[in-house]
Formats: C-alpha cells, sequence, structure tokens
C-alpha cells in the first residue's frame, strides 16, 4: 500500500508498508532497498575480531544477503511490498 501524506509545508511523502514478518536481522537497509545500499557502506567489508571464537567476522550485517541475493528466510532481496 502506498500513501500519500502532505505536511503543513505541503511537501508529498510516499510511505510504503512492508510486512515485518518477511524481514530477517540482517541489514535492513539491503533487505528493504537492494544490493545498491552496499555501495557506500563503510560495513561491508570491514571486519572485526572475535576474541571468543579467535576469528575474524565481518561486521556487514548483509553478507549472506550479498552472496545469495536473499534473506535467511528465503524472501528475493529488495523485498518486494507488492505481496
Amino acid at each position: 500500500m502506498i500513501e500519500k501524506i502532505k505536511d503543513e509545508n505541503e511537501i508529498l511523502t510516499l510511505t510504503e508498508e512492508l510486512r515485518e514478518e518477511r524481514l530477517t536481522g540482517e541489514c535492513n537497509d539491503i533487505q528493504i532497498w537492494g544490493k545498491k545500499v552496499c555501495k557506500d557502506c563503510p560495513l561491508k567489508d570491514d571486519k572485526i575480531f572475535d576474541n571468543k571464537s579467535n576469528t575474524w567476522k565481518h561486521s556487514c550485517g548483509g553478507e549472506h544477503i550479498r552472496i545469495t541475493g536473499r534473506n535467511k528466510k528465503g524472501f528475493i532481496v529488495p523485498i518486494d511490498i507488492s505481496q
């Protein structure tokens, strides 16, 4: 559903409703807007050292999505809001 809202300055804002049950704990930006947001993301290639497992891990919350094109629930990214 697309809703048109005008504020007191007559600025038109379009809002879209996304069913929350389609989202996962992965990066919300990539799930909603697609891989194009990764281009400018500072976390894309960033890694942090995990002392508990003694390994390097990616800071990016959308790494799985960037590789597969789907979130962990299997929805193609960006998630189609029309369904």
